[in-house]
Order: C-alpha cells, then sequence, then structure tokens
C-alpha cells in the first residue's frame, strides 16, 4: 500500500477505532471470510466456484460433526470442553486479524484488508465437533450421503477450475 498500517501503539491508544475496523471487516466481508474458508474463490483469488458449493460444503461440514445416534460409543464434550476450545478458535482467529490489521491494512482504511477465510480453515474441524451433542442428533447413518455429495461438488469444483483455465 502508499500508506503505513497501524501500530499496536495505535491500536492500543484507540480501542474504539480498532473494534470499529474489526466490526466493519465482519459486516462487510463476512460472507466472503466464510466462503473463502471452503471453495471459493481459489488460488490468488481468481479462480471462483459457484457460491452454492462453499455453503454445501459448509452443511456437509457441520452434517458430519453431528452424532450419529447409532455410534453410542462417541465421547461428547463437556462445556469446560467446549469453552475452552471456542477460546482457543477466538485466540487463533484474532492473531489472523491482528497480523493483517497490524501488517497489511493501511491507517485509513476502513475494513482490515489481506484478510481470507482460508486463514481460519484450521479451526472450523475443532468447531463443527465443538457443536456435538445430545439434542441435535442424526438419526440416519448419512457417511454414504455425504461421500457421494462430496465426490459431486469435488468434480464440479476441478471441472469449473478447468473450464475457467481454457478461457
Amino acid at each position: 500500500a502508499d500508506s503505513y498500517a497501524l501500530s499496536i501503539k495505535e491500536c492500543i491508544l484507540n480501542p474504539g477505532h480498532t473494534i470499529k475496523i474489526v466490526f466493519n471487516t465482519i459486516v462487510d466481508k463476512g460472507d466472503f471470510l466464510i466462503e473463502s474458508m471452503i471453495s471459493t474463490p481459489l488460488g490468488w483469488l481468481n479462480i471462483s466456484t459457484p457460491v452454492f458449493i462453499a455453503y454445501t460444503f459448509l452443511f456437509l461440514i457441520l452434517l458430519t460433526s453431528m452424532r450419529d445416534e447409532s455410534q453410542k460409543e462417541i465421547v461428547l464434550f463437556r462445556v469446560r470442553d467446549r469453552i475452552f476450545i471456542w477460546l482457543l478458535a477466538i485466540i487463533t482467529i484474532g492473531i489472523c486479524v491482528a497480523a493483517m490489521l497490524l501488517y497489511w491494512t493501511p491507517k485509513d482504511s476502513t475494513v482490515i484488508l489481506g484478510l481470507q477465510g482460508r486463514y481460519f480453515l484450521p479451526v472450523l474441524p475443532m468447531l463443527a465437533l465443538s457443536l456435538r451433542n445430545n439434542a441435535i442428533v442424526v438419526r440416519k447413518n448419512v457417511e454414504a450421503l455425504v461421500v457421494s455429495v462430496t465426490y459431486v461438488l469435488g468434480c464440479c469444483v476441478i471441472g469449473g477450475v478447468w473450464y475457467q483455465c481454457l478461457l
């Protein structure tokens, strides 16, 4: 960028401005962060896949994290463990956000620049598994369905990438 980035000192001395930038980023770029965490855009953000593929993959991740009623031996997390997992996730996401805020975002920007959803991908399985409980239970074995849909979606992504590369 052509201007200086925010410094740690400025973020600490002006927390209202920092919170406003983070809030604006969530509001303005939240959908992009979710979509880019799962499947679109790919590469250097120049290969797009349909948005429904990203949300279908996200739904499959959440579906597979729910306990199958026939799997009685699966250990569920205690509330204390869930709180710990969510704190780790928030800290990890906070570090990514802070890094882009301090390294990549110019002082005059209203949102955090350079932030992409793929930076949050390592946190996704942790959060999905922490949602497993006794209240929301998958009644049927859906493994075959999940594998089939994942295969079809993967083929759609590969086909779309090839199509865009050939243009």
